[in-house]
């Protein structure tokens, strides 16, 4: 009762209506990081009650519960207050469930099962778990609150629950019709999900023409959209692909048109047209730029290339997102993807890019892809006596990734460079048949993890019926590397890594320094 009063006197405050939609995420964002729990609670409250009044659009709160997406261990520690402080306010357990969510995903990263670690499968499930727990909880309080049925469609996703999705969309449209909880829940309708295009369709047929916030939302324009952004694929999404030429210009259809474009499909001067009003709209997909700028070219007229100008607006984007999602193994993918196509006097520097790996690995340390790239970085420039720094790199990218044959091959050819650069010494003594020592590190160090690697691969490979040619890295491929095995055993080296079971080389995790 207490919380209904607190939202009929919010309504009727044209005061409060005032404040709440000069909010964003960064006022939000510095509430938090101010741990200003009092002034957050108002704000969110607020919000709540002003997007009831308008009827349609419910994005003030959705707003201002963004920032709590993120693994910023401040934010982790405001909504553990904030739910320690109210632990029956629907907003502190709708703000957890969003933290939850996003730490769960960056604990078990997005590789397949069986090539993620098992402890980040199981913390991912304890936090949806408890994540699912609030969000069913603070729908039960506030069951008006858009953005608790957001956390309920949402976290059902981890589990496969496409049935709770029909259920909390049809729950939602009747007290509070929107556009973004048909988005929300179109995704987990989608077959990624463990839903159907049948059920994508039928929200789109049940819901597109009663949603007061977009107009001229038809069901034709819901079902191509929610088809490309869902995705589903086949039959369906060809249909997609060819009712766009038949319908009107609609905003809903700006980013399906471009995608189309991207894919290269349609005439190109339907490409052109799709990029052009892509970024005419603030657009600022770097893939989209790039393929803007091929179809300028094709009309040999100058213009002005949009592609850099892009990829700088969108590291700069990355680079910012960082500060509060430093584990969103994501975001970091994009911030590395796109620092080759920067200028390079605009590249961070190794230092800098090792510090954002390491501040993902401190959120989530199982990261086989994160460990992967820190051993690359490490091994620029190093001199081969350095090269055990990087052990505890590799290991926990093999170990993590589940020894994956893609990790295994990207390690092993660090290695193998190391490798090739510690005979050069020896292949020009060979040359001036002068004798040649190894040093004893060199075998440590660098051809007992090559010859263990190496072995390791050749079993990972065997298994899954890779030919031994087809089994390589960027450098070589399995037999060249099973040459330089061969070159390790004339010398005697390594005895233990060349001679015992398989079983007995897999790796293990490291602490690293």
């Amino acid at each position: 009762m207490r919380f209904l009063l607190v939202v009929l006197m919010l309504v009727a405050s044209p005061l409060w209506a005032d404040e709440v939609t000069e909010k964003s995420s960064a006022d939000a964002r510095a509430m938090i990081y101010a741990h200003d729990i009092d002034g957050f609670s108002r704000a969110i409250i607020a919000a709540h009650a002003a997007d009831l009044a308008a009827k349609g659009d419910q994005n003030l709160q959705r707003t201002l519960f963004t920032p709590f997406g993120v693994t910023d261990p401040r934010v982790a520690a405001f909504t553990a207050d904030w739910l320690a402080r109210e632990p029956d306010s629907p907003y502190a357990l709708t703000a957890r469930v969003w933290y939850l969510r996003a730490m769960g995903w960056a604990m078990r990263g997005t590789a397949l099962p069986r090539f993620t670690w098992p402890a980040a499968m199981d913390q991912m499930a304890e936090m949806h778990g408890a994540g699912m727990e609030m969000a069913l909880r603070a729908r039960e309080l506030a069951p008006d609150l858009v953005a608790a049925s957001d956390a309920v469609i949402r976290m059902g996703q981890t589990f496969g629950m496409a049935d709770l999705a029909a259920e909390e969309l049809a729950r939602i449209m009747d007290i509070a019709p929107n556009y973004g909880s048909l988005l929300r829940a179109a995704n987990s309708l989608s077959p990624k999900w463990g839903g159907s295009v049948d059920a994508v369709a039928r929200a789109c047929e049940d819901y597109a023409t009663l949603l007061p916030d977009v107009e001229g939302y038809t069901v034709d324009i819901c079902l191509v959209e929610m088809f490309i952004a869902a995705p589903v694929d086949g039959a369906a999404r060809d249909w997609a692909w060819d009712m766009l030429t038949r319908l009107p210009d609609h905003p809903n259809l700006i980013a399906a048109r471009t995608e189309k474009a991207v894919e290269n499909r349609g005439s190109p001067p339907e490409r052109l047209a799709a990029l052009e009003a892509f970024f005419a709209n603030g657009g600022t997909w770097t893939t989209a730029a790039m393929h803007l700028d091929i179809e300028r070219s094709a009309s040999g007229e100058p213009f002005e290339k949009a592609f850099p100008a892009a990829v700088e607006r969108a590291f700069a984007q990355a680079t910012e997102d960082l500060l509060y999602d430093p584990g969103d193994p994501e975001l970091v993918r994009t911030y590395f993807d796109l620092i080759d196509s920067l200028p390079i006097g605009k590249r961070p520097d190794q230092a800098m890019q090792l510090s954002v790996l390491r501040n993902l690995l401190a959120v989530a340390p199982y990261n086989p892809t994160a460990w992967m790239q820190m051993a690359t970085l490490q091994s620029a420039g190093l001199p081969v006596a350095e090269t055990s720094v990087l052990a505890p790199a590799v290991a926990n990218a093999v170990s993590y990734s589940n020894h994956q044959t893609t990790v295994l091959a990207e390690m092993t050819g660090l290695y193998a460079m190391a490798y090739a650069n510690g005979t050069a010494d020896a292949r020009l003594a060979a040359i001036r048949s002068e004798t040649y020592t190894f040093p004893a590190a060199f075998d440590t160090d660098v051809s007992c993890p090559y010859t263990r690697l190496v072995r390791l691969l050749e079993e990972a490979c065997r298994i899954q019926d890779i030919p031994a040619g087809e089994c390589r890295n960027a450098g070589a491929a399995l037999p060249e590397m099973l040459d330089s095995v061969n070159e390790i055993a004339a010398r005697g080296a390594c005895v233990a890594e060349r001679t015992a079971p398989i079983e007995a080389l897999v790796f293990e995790p490291m602490d690293a320094p």
